[in-house]
């Protein structure tokens, strides 16, 4: 099966990429799924390159050549790409063009305003992908109590509520990208779940792409 999609993240996963991408015909979300469970069927650098040599980014719309839906758990946007066939660059997109899929009627990030899910909470939830427009973000450098390494956090605010400490996987905004974190005024964030919990009940929410925005002042 092959789709056209744009792009919409290309985040950490398993020392390679999460890739998330929207169908811009009608807002269906896919997660693209290579083969190799021992990195946990993230995509990897050669899967994401062009038959020009070209790396494939967030914002391209690309034809994607499918075999089969692939979904794992929770994880029901996930679809098994063809690996021999190269992704397709048709254009670059905008951030504008998913406007209209951008969810404002959800009242929270994943039913609350923790940085994480419980294992009974997160099986209610048909997506592992949600689409919001946040503001008065702040990124922030932490050190992990795991092992010691920073790692970018994000406080925000969404539908007049706040929220703290999410896991940013973007990684334009990895520490070594802004030493100092960083502040912005409003943005388009792909939030996403993961397929498996830290221990056995923690489903963290990370931040997998931020696209900083301007409002329209009512």
């Amino acid at each position: 099966m092959e789709k056209e999609l744009m792009l919409l993240t290309k985040s950490a996963m398993f020392h390679n990429y999460c890739v998330v991408g929207i169908d811009l015909a009608d807002g269906k979300l896919y997660r693209l799924s290579s083969n190799d469970e021992k990195i946990n069927y993230a995509m990897t650098e050669p899967l994401l390159r062009y038959a020009n040599g070209e790396i494939a980014n967030p914002l391209d719309v690309v034809k994607v050549n499918f075999i089969k839906k692939a979904e794992r758990h929770i994880h029901q946007e996930d679809w098994l790409i063809n690996e021999d066939i190269k992704l397709e660059k048709i254009r670059k997109g905008r951030i504008t063009d998913i406007q209209a899929y951008v969810e404002l009627d959800k009242p929270f990030i994943f039913g609350n305003t923790r940085e994480f899910l419980l294992l009974d909470e997160v099986q209610r939830f048909g997506s592992s992908i949600q689409i919001a427009i946040v503001q008065n973000v702040r990124i922030k450098l932490i050190q992990s109590s795991f092992d010691g390494t920073i790692k970018s956090k994000m406080d925000f605010t969404y539908n007049d509520k706040i929220y703290t400490n999410f896991s940013v996987t973007d990684i334009d905004y990895f520490p070594y990208k802004i030493p100092q974190g960083c502040q912005i005024d409003a943005a388009v964030v792909i939030f996403s779940l993961p397929e498996k919990p830290v221990g056995e009940n923690f489903y963290y929410k990370f931040v997998a792409k931020i696209y900083p925005v301007i409002l329209k002042k009512k």
